[in-house]
C-alpha cells in the first residue's frame, strides 16, 4: 500500500488542480523519504531499498530525456522494477526506463494530446534472472550465430542443436540468433530467428523519432544485440514453465503507467507504446520443438 504522502505528491505531479505546491519532478519523487518507503514495501526482502533508490536516481540522471517525462510514469516504472526485484543499476542491464512521446486520448476533454512518458522495459539480463529464480530451469543459452560458425538445428525425433565456432578467428557477420532452455526435469526447447526476422521485429516494435527520417531510437538503436537476445529469449520462454514474475515483467514491458502509485488504474492510465511502432503483423517463425538435452555447454 502506498503511503498517503507519496500518493499526494504523485497526484500533484499529474496535474491536481487543487494542489498548491509546484509539480513534483521525477528526481524529487524518487529521492524522497516517501519514495524510499514505497520502494521498501515493493522490494523482495533480500534487496536493500536505499541502494535501489540510489541506482534509480542514477538511471534517471543518466538520461536527461527522462527528466522531461511525467513524474508519475517514471515513479511507476521504478516501483514496478522494485516489485519484480530487478535492480535499476545501469551496469546490470536488468531494467530500463525509455522516454517516449505518445499521442493519447484525454478522457476529460475527449481530445488527443501529446505527452512525454517513461516506459518500463525489462532487460535480457532481468528476464534471465527472473527465469532462473523459478528453480525449474537448469540452463539457458542465448547466442548469435555468425556466417563462419558451424550451426545445426534439427527438429523432430532425434532433434539436436549444435553450435561451434572459431572463437578467436573471424566469425563473419551475424546470421541470426537462438535461445536454448533446459529444464530441471531434463526436457529442453529451443527457438531461432534469422537476422532478417530480427530486423523485421525491430521495425515493428522500436520507437521512431517524429521527424523526417523517423529513425529508430532507444534500446534498439543503442543496444541492438542486447534487444535481439531479449527477443529470442522471450520467444523460447513461451514453451517453458514461467513464474508470475516473468509473466508480469513481459506484461509490463514497453508500457507507460500514468496513475499515481497506490491508486486504481483507470481508462487512459496505461499506454502500450508497442502498438504505436511499425505496421503489419510480425514475421511468422516455426514454433520451437522439444529436443534432447545437449551434452556439454552449447556455446
Amino acid at each position: 500500500m502506498a503511503s498517503e504522502a507519496l500518493s499526494t505528491a504523485l497526484a500533484q505531479s499529474n496535474g491536481d488542480a487543487e494542489a498548491s505546491p509546484p509539480p513534483a519532478t521525477a528526481l524529487r519523487l524518487l529521492g524522497s523519504d516517501e519514495a524510499l518507503h514505497m520502494i521498501g514495501e515493493a522490494l523482495p526482502d533480500h534487496l536493500d531499498a536505499k541502494a535501489f533508490q540510489r541506482h534509480a536516481l542514477t538511471l534517471v540522471k543518466q538520461n536527461p530525456k527522462l527528466l522531461e517525462c511525467e513524474a508519475t510514469s517514471v515513479a511507476q516504472s521504478i516501483v514496478r522494477g522494485a516489485a519484480l526485484g530487478l535492480d535499476p543499476d545501469p551496469a546490470l542491464g536488468q531494467m530500463w526506463l525509455v522516454p517516449r512521446r505518445a499521442n493519447i486520448l484525454n478522457t476529460a476533454t475527449r481530445k488527443r494530446e501529446w505527452c512525454q512518458v517513461a516506459t518500463f522495459q525489462v532487460g535480457y539480463r532481468g528476464l534471465y534472472e527472473l527465469a532462473m529464480r523459478t528453480g525449474k530451469l537448469a540452463r539457458i543459452e542465448v547466442s548469435e550465430v555468425r556466417e563462419n560458425d558451424t550451426f545445426e538445428a534439427v527438429r523432430g525425433t532425434g532433434g539436436r542443436l549444435v553450435h561451434d565456432a572459431d572463437w578467436f578467428g573471424d566469425r563473419g557477420e551475424i546470421r541470426g540468433w537462438y535461445a536454448f532452455a533446459e529444464q530441471t526435469n531434463g526436457g529442453a526447447v529451443w527457438a531461432t530467428m534469422s537476422a532478417a526476422q530480427m530486423a523485421a521485429h525491430r521495425d515493428r516494435y522500436a520507437p521512431r523519432k517524429h521527424d523526417g527520417d523517423k529513425a529508430v531510437y532507444g534500446p534498439w538503436a543503442d543496444n541492438y544485440e542486447e534487444m535481439a537476445a531479449k527477443t529470442i529469449f522471450i520467444r523460447v520462454m513461451r514453451w517453458v514453465p514461467k513464474s508470475v514474475e516473468v509473466q508480469q515483467a513481459v506484461g509490463s514491458d514497453d508500457k507507460a503507467f500514468r496513475n499515481p502509485l497506490g491508486s486504481e488504474v483507470s481508462a487512459g492510465d496505461v499506454i502500450d507504446l508497442s502498438l504505436e511502432a511499425g505496421e503489419g503483423p510480425e514475421a511468422e517463425t516455426p514454433d520451437p520443438e522439444p529436443v534432447p538435452p545437449v551434452e556439454g555447454n552449447p556455446k
